[in-house]
C-alpha cells in the first residue's frame, strides 16, 4: 500500500569549491549553472572537471569537497493520515537536505542511507524541488569507502520517495534458530497521532503465524514473529531458493497496511573445525572486489555485476568479499541461476 516515486535518474549538480553555498543559501533558489549527475553516482565520474582538478589513482577527476544537488520531481495528493518520506540508499560522506528551499535535515552516517520525514515541506499535487549538498565532514566514518586516495562522493544507492501509512515496518529480516523454527524480526512503527491495537500476521511461503500488539501514537516497537519452518526449501548457493513474505496489519476495519519481501532460510552454525549451512560442511574459496574506477562506482549496472560473478564462478570462487564498497541493491537482488547473459 506504498508509493514509491523512484529518484534514480539525472540531477543538476553545482560544485561549490569556494564553500560558500552553505552560507549564501544556495537551496533556497533553483541552481543556476549546473552540469548533470546520473544518480546513484558520483561527482569524480565525470570528465569535464578533470582539467580544473587533474585525476589521481584512475579517477576521472580528483574533487574533494562540497557540491550542490537538485532534482525536480511531482508529488501526488496524499492524506494526513499518510507519511511522504524521502531516502537517499547512502551518502558518502555526508549531506544536508532541503525540499523547495526549506531546511529538513543532515545525515553524518556514513554509507548508512538518509531518511526525512518531508510531508510538512512538499506540495501535493505539484513539482517539488530536492536540494541536497554533499560535504566532506566526519570522512573518518567512510572507513573502507576512502582507500588509496579514491575519495569519490556522492549517493551510492537506490533514492526515492515514499508515501505510505503512518503505521509500518522497518529493516525487517528473517532468522533461523536451532530447531525448525523462523523469527521474523525488525522494527514496527506508528507515526500517527492515535494509538492503534491489532495483530500483526506473518506468511512465509506456506507458513502463517500471527501476533497481538499495541502500539502508542509515536512509538515503535520490535517486531518478534515465529513460526514453523518445517517443510519450507532451504538456501544455498548452488540452489538459491527464495520465499515471499508478507507482513499484514489487521484491526477492527480489515488490513490496513501490507509488506513483502523476498528471503532466503539457512542456519549457520560452527563446529570445532567446520562452518556449516544447514548442518553441512561449506568450504568457502573466493575473492576481494573493490572499486579502482568511478565508471562502475557505484555498481548498479546488471551486465557488469553479471560478468563479475560469472568470472568469480569461472574461477572456482564460491563468495567475493567487499573491501571498499558496500554492496549496491543491484548487485544483492540481481541473482539469475548461473548468471547467465
Amino acid at each position: 500500500m506504498e508509493n514509491r516515486i523512484s529518484l534514480n535518474d539525472i540531477w543538476q549538480i553545482k560544485i561549490d569549491s569556494g564553500e560558500k553555498g552553505l552560507a549564501e543559501n544556495w537551496a533556497k533558489h533553483p541552481l543556476t549553472d549546473t552540469v548533470s549527475l546520473n544518480i546513484p553516482g558520483c561527482i569524480q565520474q565525470l570528465d569535464r572537471f578533470a582539467g580544473e582538478f587533474p585525476p589521481q589513482n584512475d579517477m576521472r577527476n580528483s574533487y574533494c569537497g562540497t557540491y550542490f544537488m537538485e532534482k525536480t520531481v511531482f508529488i501526488p495528493e496524499f492524506s494526513e493520515h499518510h507519511r511522504c518520506s524521502l531516502v537517499l540508499g547512502g551518502v558518502i560522506p555526508c549531506c544536508h537536505l532541503w525540499i523547495n528551499g526549506e531546511y529538513v535535515s543532515n545525515h553524518c552516517f556514513s554509507v548508512c542511507s538518509a531518511e526525512a520525514d518531508i510531508a510538512k515541506y512538499v506540495n501535493k499535487n505539484a513539482e517539488n524541488r530536492i536540494t541536497v549538498a554533499i560535504v566532506e565532514r566526519h570522512e573518518g566514518l567512510s572507513a573502507g569507502m576512502r582507500f588509496a586516495g579514491l575519495n569519490w562522493s556522492g549517493i551510492y544507492s537506490s533514492s526515492y520517495i515514499e508515501i505510505g501509512s503512518k503505521l509500518y515496518f522497518k529493516e525487517i529480516y528473517v532468522s533461523t534458530t536451532d530447531t525448525s523454527a523462523v523469527v521474523i524480526k525488525g522494527t514496527f512503527i506508528n507515526s500517527g497521532d492515535t494509538d492503534w491495537s491489532g495483530k500483526v500476521t506473518a506468511c512465509l511461503g506456506s507458513k502463517t503465524a500471527s501476533k497481538q500488539y499495541v502500539l502508542s501514537s509515536k512509538s515503535e516497537t520490535e517486531l518478534d514473529i515465529e513460526m514453523d519452518s518445517d517443510g519450507l526449501s532451504r538456501w544455498s548457493g548452488k540452489n538459491p531458493n527464495l520465499h515471499e513474505l508478507t507482513l499484514s496489519l489487521i484491526d477492527d476495519y480489515g488490513i490496513s497496511e501490507k509488506f513483502t519481501l523476498k528471503t532466503g532460510l539457512r542456519n549457520i552454525s560452527l563446529t570445532e573445525k567446520n562452518i556449516c549451512f544447514d548442518g553441512k560442511p561449506q568450504y568457502f574459496a573466493g575473492a576481494g572486489q573493490e572499486y579502482y574506477s568511478p565508471t562502475i562506482s557505484p555498481l548498479t549496472d546488471k551486465k557488469i555485476i553479471r560478468q563479475r560473478y560469472q568470472a568469480l564462478l569461472d574461477h572456482g570462487f564460491g563468495f567475493f568479499r567487499c573491501h571498499t564498497h558496500v554492496p549496491t541493491v543491484e548487485e544483492l537482488t540481481d541473482r539469475k541461476s548461473k548468471w547467465e547473459l
